[in-house]
Parts: C-alpha cells; structure tokens; sequence
C-alpha cells in the first residue's frame, strides 16, 4: 500500500495523516504479520514515545489496526480486514511461533458460540494458537 491509500485510509476515519501515523502503517502495510511495538519503536528510530502510544490507540479506536497479541514483555499489532469506527470484527486467531516468535492472524472457519447469562456480557474473545510456523518447519 502506497502513501496515497494510507492518507485515503486515514481521511476515511476522520484521521489526519500525521508523519508518525503514515510511518506506523507503512510498517504493518510492509509486513505481512503482526508486528511487535518494541520492533515499531526500534525501526522508528528517533521518535517521541508517547506521540507512537497516542499514535497506536487512535489506530486502534478508529478500526484501522487491532492489538494481535498481549505478552508478558510485548504487544503485537496487526492491520484489520472488516472493521469499522464503531466496531471491532474479527473472526480469526492470533497464532505465535515458538521457534521465530512471528505473530500471524490466521483465518478460521470455525464459529465459536458462547451462551451468555445474565450475569456478564461479553464484549471482546481472543484466542491465541501457538506452534510452528511454514517458515520454521
């Protein structure tokens, strides 16, 4: 994806397209995986953290990326396919290597059905799958 579609994609959210902004998504429009937050802040370089946590969040709210995968030490974040300013709709699991580390979104085709009570609504599911990548086979 090229400069002009990531202004596109921002102007669509109602989002300036600021230089750290365009810098974040040019990253995960690069890779085809997640992408960890200590990789974004290492390829970065010099660069405000805290204009780069602000910079993820409004991504994040606005639908554009979502957070792929929390650990102990990092956060991975990945571009989303179908999601909107008011909703976050993601229908796949965050699968980790346990050789490489890679963080992928892979597809499933399995529709997973809760029944809930009165006594919680759910608002959010996540389902992490480790093992080894095609790469690491």
């Amino acid at each position: 994806m090229g400069l002009e579609e990531i202004k596109k994609t921002l102007n669509e959210r109602k989002l300036k397209a600021t230089t750290m902004r365009v810098a974040v998504l040019e990253q995960l429009y690069k890779e085809s995986n997640a992408i960890s937050l200590s990789k974004m802040q290492e390829s970065l370089g010099d660069f405000d953290r805290v204009t780069l946590y602000r910079t993820i969040q409004s991504l994040v709210k606005s639908g554009i990326i979502h957070k792929a995968l929390e650990e102990k030490h990092d956060t991975f974040y990945a571009l989303c396919n179908d999601c909107s300013l008011h909703n976050h709709s993601h229908s796949h699991i965050h699968f980790k290597c346990d050789n490489c580390g890679e963080v992928s979104c892979l597809d499933s085709n399995y529709s997973i059905q809760i029944k809930e009570d009165g006594d919680y609504k759910i608002k959010q599911l996540n389902i992490k799958a480790s093992g080894v990548c095609s790469n690491c086979i």
